[in-house]
């Protein structure tokens, strides 16, 4: 018993010793928060991934013991896409991941995978975007994803045309915009290059900046139906804008579009930022741009603008507190203004932001004007076919060049739209 007594004390002792000597057991250090982004924005030499890739080494810098974010390379788009359904199909959770499709209407995302991030976006983190931003990443009032990548969209027009034509900015209606056309027709121009295959991008753009610029930003939320009169409104514009485009329309597709306009031959054309790259420095000079014309009592000007890649995380990375504050961290400062115009500056490309560029910014000028465009907008709208089901991809193209070629009338082209859209 004295042995027992006597090795008591002894460990009691110790025990007393190395908590006075700071000796004691300690909590042990878990090291940092380390988020997996899963992208394809991998390529070496790629201007818009070398940006992506800047900014998450900047921010590994800021602190690097709580949250470090490390990027998963998914070298091809295919590939990634693949990925993220095998993980949603699994519940697997991911941490930082692109969505590509729109949440609101494309049923893969409607599986209940995507965490809400309304406890992460603050009235700061808000203020980052724009209304209509945060409406499209928006479902039963629940922030679903984060707006980044952008499709601003505007009206590209030849200066030099539009001098001879004796044409004058701004065309704050579709009225303005055909007396315009008229002009630049009496000056042998074409006024507008549009197309009809391969989804028939430029004429969709444009016919859902005549929708939307009447009936707003969301003007497709919750539709089911292309019912109200304005769509049909729309159609009759279609027709009548016809008679402004090439004669061969019917048929074209968007290289030959792009090569009216690249070639001088057509006076304006819509499309995104992407396009400035097939501008050679020469042609670049008589390249300017502009909103889309608006529609009178509704909007001056609009111009279309929806993120084409959100960043989103999974319900169940979000499930852990910690984790999912890492996550919006990183988030937010993703998002800012000034990495935003880094961003921009960097790649080339437009972002989603409020972010502004003069004259003396290290930025090509067209972008710059494609960019600020979206300030002197009434309102900025996405485009009709990433806010309903994708059977309008094939529908509208399969429609336009019926209706163009008159071998259906206003109320078919309608009837048509609705059923290939929403009940295939």
């Amino acid at each position: 018993m004295k042995i027992f007594h006597s090795l008591c004390t002894i460990v009691l002792l110790v025990s007393a010793l190395l908590l006075i000597s700071g000796c004691a057991p300690q909590k042990v250090d878990q090291g940092p928060i380390v988020l997996k982004f899963i992208t394809d924005q991998v390529a070496e030499g790629d201007p818009g991934a070398d940006a992506i890739k800047h900014r998450v080494t900047e921010f590994n810098a800021l602190n690097p013991t709580k949250v470090t974010v490390e990027i998963v390379a998914i070298p091809e788009h295919t590939q990634m896409i693949n990925r993220l359904q095998t993980n949603v199909a699994s519940d697997t959770p991911m941490d930082l991941f692109w969505v590509i499709d729109n949440i609101r209407s494309d049923k893969f995302w409607a599986k209940g995978y995507l965490a809400d991030l309304t406890p992460v976006v603050d009235k700061e983190f808000r203020s980052y975007k724009s209304e209509e931003h945060w409406t499209d990443v928006t479902v039963d009032g629940q922030v679903q994803a984060i707006p980044y990548f952008s499709t601003l969209v505007g009206m590209y027009y030849n200066k030099e045309i539009f001098a001879k034509a004796g044409v004058t900015l701004p065309l704050k209606t579709w009225d303005d915009f055909f007396a315009a056309g008229d002009k630049i027709k009496a000056a042998g121009y074409v006024p507008i290059a549009l197309d009809t295959l391969n989804t028939a991008w430029l004429t969709m753009l444009t016919y859902s900046a005549y929708v939307g610029g009447e009936l707003g930003p969301e003007y497709l939320t919750g539709r089911t139906t292309f019912s109200d009169p304005v769509f049909t409104r729309g159609a009759e514009f279609l027709k009548k804008l016809k008679k402004y485009t090439t004669s061969d329309v019917v048929g074209v597709i968007y290289n030959v579009a792009a090569n009216y306009f690249i070639q001088g031959k057509a006076a304006m054309i819509p499309n995104g930022g992407w396009m400035i790259g097939q501008f050679d420095k020469d042609f670049s000079k008589k390249v300017g741009v502009m909103p889309f014309p608006g529609q009178p009592g509704k909007s001056e000007q609009v111009v279309i603008d929806g993120p084409i890649a959100k960043l989103a995380t999974s319900k169940l990375a979000a499930k852990d507190p910690a984790r999912l504050a890492a996550i919006g961290e990183f988030m937010k400062w993703f998002s800012k203004p000034e990495n935003i115009r880094k961003t921009i500056i960097e790649s080339g490309l437009s972002y989603t932001g409020t972010v502004k560029f003069g004259p003396d910014d290290p930025i090509n000028p067209i972008l710059a004007e494609l960019i600020n465009s979206a300030a002197s907008a009434s309102f900025a709208i996405p485009r009709i076919r990433d806010t309903v089901p994708q059977g309008f991809y094939t529908g509208f193209e399969e429609e336009i060049a019926k209706f163009w070629n008159e071998t259906t009338d206003t109320e078919k082209f309608i009837a048509n739209l609705n059923k290939k859209t929403f009940e295939n």
